[in-house]
């Protein structure tokens, strides 16, 4: 925001806003950590008045072994460290409150479904007798499963950093708790290179790009 309001020409109070200085060019690095963990499921055996079974169905996210957030670290050629990333968005929460948020409807679509397996159910012991209702029974039970539609290809968190490097051909060496990864990068002055990094699978991904 300073250094928007310092281009408008707008007065600004900050002291420290980042800026590339003369003969220098900016790296911004986007670090994606991971995917967003897939969703389990959860089955609700509920008994009838008439000895049947309706099994209902419902997704949920295990949050309790999902991985912790891991900065990444950046340093130059001589391991000289400039910061670590910070978050941006921790996606996987958003997948979480997506969930809640479809809850309601969800509670509706489940009870409408057992409703409708319950009566064809009841028909079945209605005009097969036990043999019918047990067939239908199980049916129920093995036929139903959670829509487990998930966020899969989108990342755990993401973090970022801004630092300005000197204008020219630069390496810069990254950082996470178990990965590493060596990076070249042409800085050109007064410009800004976007360094994507995608860690995942024990290994660090990049690309670069000149904007």
């Amino acid at each position: 925001i300073a250094r928007v309001s310092k281009k408008r020409g707008d007065a600004i109070e900050a002291t420290e806003i980042n800026e590339a200085k003369p003969g220098q060019g900016t790296v911004v690095i986007v670090f994606e950590q991971g995917f967003v963990p897939g969703k389990e499921e959860i089955k609700i055996p509920i008994p009838t008045f008439d000895g049947g079974i309706i099994s209902l169905a419902f997704p949920f996210y295990r949050t309790e072994v999902w991985p912790q957030r891991v900065p990444l670290r950046v340093m130059d050629d001589a391991y000289t460290e400039y910061g670590q990333t910070q978050e941006l968005a921790d996606v996987s929460a958003m997948a979480v409150k997506d969930l809640k948020e479809q809850l309601p409807l969800m509670l509706v679509r489940q009870a409408l479904r057992g409703y409708t397996k319950y009566q064809l159910q009841k028909q079945s012991g209605d005009q097969l007798g036990l043999a019918g209702q047990l067939v239908a029974n199980i049916y129920n039970i093995v036929s139903e499963s959670a829509d487990r539609r998930s966020w899969l290809t989108l990342p755990h968190n993401a973090q970022s950093i801004r630092i300005n490097l000197d204008a020219g051909d630069r390496t810069l060496h990254l950082a996470s708790l178990h990965n590493q990864k060596t990076v070249n990068l042409s800085v050109p002055e007064n410009r800004t290179v976007l360094l994507r990094v995608v860690g995942v699978n024990n290994q660090l991904i990049t690309q670069s790009f000149n904007l």
